[in-house]
């Protein structure tokens, strides 16, 4: 497999440093940078053989693409205010129902006041948020850092709720939410002397906003350990570096009363499908990848199938099925966008063997799907960001496999992006500039009625504010199987 030689220098340093210092940096400073590195560091990966861990259509509706011919691509999607995704049904009020008067709160979409009971209501498809909006240093006197942490509950309609607010020196990454909890899964990153109060998972009491730390006994080696994703019996996927360049890793399950059970070896790739019962991985094989089975246990080495091509997985197409990306092989090892012609692969396992069908072919002038970081629909729809050729760093977009094609779903130019799938619906959050912490949105895709909604918009600017540093800080949408997204 190919690899971005730099990207390894910087994740071997990395590994390094985090396993000397015990994975405190050396000041608050340090640990918001680090952590906004990891950001950029994230999209670079997606260039070299894939993304970090994960962990990924034939549409009901023809509104976004229509029946257009292949050698036509569909235009990227302008999102509007839209009805509630059909799969994902929301509490609506009643027609006469006083209009909501939304609370305008500096470094906040718009809001109202959590009602009681609500989180208990939820379905898969709700998402919750945290937003930490920052005050950038503009030389203009304002004071630098943050001003909010809140936690905001938003319907597949886009209706948002405020529903606790944290510490503002603390940062909080949501890691799962299951619909109707009142409990969510967090990392917690400290930001006082040497990061005191850093917790690889808490408990966030989402009625309180208490922040109860609940270790994952697997050591701090090589800066883990990492969650994974969620398995289908509900088992937690953890993962704890074996290696000092944290290439090689180890995947647990933690169970509710904490227990870590060993599921087996992963590589620093690695991507869980719809239904959280796989989990494949690149394991550094010689033109390969592995399957865990998360549930049961096991692990099955693999050849995608395509010889002289350097290969690696996008994302899972759906059970035992997966879409690869494969391109000519760079002898050194040093392909770093553009690829040659990047082909689209679809990969069927059954027990040790594959079988692999071409798919699509993308010219060597265009963008092509980022490896390792494709959101699975389950049906054989997938999503993906599309990489810029030229090396900037920079993702293209985001678009779809519809089961025949690759079709433009969100446009992007200098953006960073990140994709979830639930019920038909996909999410996708995109960040203005890739080349730095910048604010974040998060858009709604229901791919049967081809409408889309804004769930949470950038932080709209102030008189004192003209331009805000961050704002959506992480996301979690409930149903979802796979990693967290920053």
């Amino acid at each position: 497999m190919t690899r971005d030689l730099i990207d390894l220098m910087h994740a071997n340093v990395e590994a390094r440093e985090r396993s000397i210092a015990g994975i405190q940096p050396a000041d608050g400073t340090l640990a918001v940078t680090a952590r906004r590195v990891r950001r950029k560091r994230a999209v670079r990966r997606t260039l070299q053989s894939g993304g970090v861990a994960a962990l990924a259509v034939v549409l009901g509706g023809a509104s976004w693409f229509g029946l257009r011919g292949h050698e036509e691509p569909a235009p990227a999607l302008t999102p509007t205010s839209s009805p509630t995704p059909s799969a994902t049904p929301s509490p609506t009020p009643s027609a006469t129902a006083a209009p909501v008067v939304l609370d305008e709160i500096p470094g906040l979409p718009p809001t109202q006041a959590l009602p009681p009971g609500l989180l208990e209501r939820t379905t898969p498809g709700w998402v919750l948020t945290i937003h930490r909006p920052e005050v950038p240093w503009d030389g203009r006197g304002l004071q630098p850092g943050p001003v909010r942490h809140t936690v905001v509950l938003v319907s597949p309609t886009g209706d948002r709720y405020r529903v606790v607010d944290l510490p503002l020196d603390r940062s909080v990454t949501v890691l799962h939410w299951d619909a109707g909890s009142t409990t969510a899964v967090v990392t917690i990153f400290g930001t006082g002397g040497l990061a005191e109060g850093s917790e690889a998972r808490a408990e966030l009491d989402l009625t309180t906003g208490t922040l109860t730390p609940t270790p994952v006994d697997l050591g701090e080696y090589a800066g883990g350990p990492h969650y994974v994703g969620l398995a289908a019996d509900g088992a937690e996927l953890w993962s704890t570096a074996t290696s000092t360049d944290a290439y090689t890793a180890d995947v647990y399950r933690r169970t509710d009363d904490g227990t870590l059970e060993l599921v087996g070896g992963m590589g620093m790739l690695a991507v869980l499908d719809a239904e959280g019962k796989w989990l494949a991985t690149d394991d550094g094989l010689d033109g390969g990848f592995a399957i865990l089975d998360v549930v049961h246990g096991g692990r099955t080495e693999l050849d995608f199938g395509v010889p002289g091509r350097s290969c690696d997985v996008v994302g899972w197409a759906e059970a035992r099925s997966l879409l690869a990306l494969c391109a000519d092989a760079d002898p050194e090892g040093m392909d770093y966008p553009p690829r040659r012609n990047a082909t689209l692969y679809r990969v069927d396992v059954s027990g040790a063997s594959t079988r692999t069908t071409e798919l699509q072919r993308f010219p060597d002038d265009e963008p092509y799907p980022a490896m390792w970081r494709g959101s699975s629909l389950g049906d054989g729809r997938v999503a993906f960001e599309m990489v810029s050729r030229g090396g900037d760093a920079c993702l293209a977009g985001t678009s779809l496999w519809d089961g025949a094609r690759v079709v433009p779903l969100q446009d992007g130019g200098d953006t960073m992006f990140s994709t979830a799938a639930v019920g038909g619906v996909v999410f996708v959050a995109a960040q203005p500039s890739c080349q730095e912490a910048g604010r974040t949105d998060l858009t709604a895709y229901d791919l049967a009625s081809g409408s889309s909604v804004v769930l949470a918009p950038e932080p709209a600017p102030t008189v004192d504010v003209p331009e805000w540093a961050i704002g959506l800080e992480t996301w979690a949408v409930a149903g979802e199987h796979g990693g967290a997204h920053y």
